[in-house]
């Protein structure tokens, strides 16, 4: 088995009720196909930003559910913004109308949609996402994901 390299620490995460309840009542809301992400920014502070993941019981059975909160926690790992501030992020599965049981989107899908809430929200500068969303899985890109990448870096988010 391969040793891992980058985790999420257990102090890096929110866990309480009150803690989520914060976040969906200060902080701002941004949504994307698959994903609903709440955040509360602490620019004044430095350190990780801590994270708290949930998946509506509309998306399915447990399995269902679990599946999409590990491919956000993964997507969100590959993402993480560098220490610019500090802060609270809410990661939300969605449901997906009209797709068959046991039909979950693809983890590319994921992490380059979380890249864009990313960018949206200013967690991360633009070029940091169209990066870190263009990497493939074991962290190489491909000359068509770097070319993609540098049109949106050029466009800079105006195209």
């Amino acid at each position: 088995m391969g040793q891992v390299t980058e985790r999420q620490f257990r102090t890096e995460r929110l866990k309480s009720k009150a803690q989520f309840a914060r976040v969906f009542r200060r902080g701002r809301r941004l949504s994307s196909r698959h994903v609903t992400m709440f955040y509360l920014n602490h620019p004044q502070v430095r350190g990780p930003y801590r994270l708290g993941v949930s998946a509506s019981s509309h998306v399915g059975t447990a399995v269902r559910r679990n599946r999409i909160k590990r491919l956000l926690r993964e997507a969100w790992r590959t993402q993480m913004p560098a220490p610019m501030g500090s802060g609270a992020v809410v990661l939300i599965g969605r449901p997906q109308p009209n797709t068959p049981e046991g039909v979950l989107p693809e983890f590319a899908v994921v992490r380059k949609e979380l890249a864009g809430l990313l960018r949206r929200a200013g967690l991360v500068n633009s070029t940091e996402a169209s990066a870190n969303a263009g990497a493939s899985v074991n962290g190489e890109s491909s000359a068509k994901d770097r070319s993609s990448a540098n049109e949106e870096a050029k466009c800079d988010g105006l195209c």
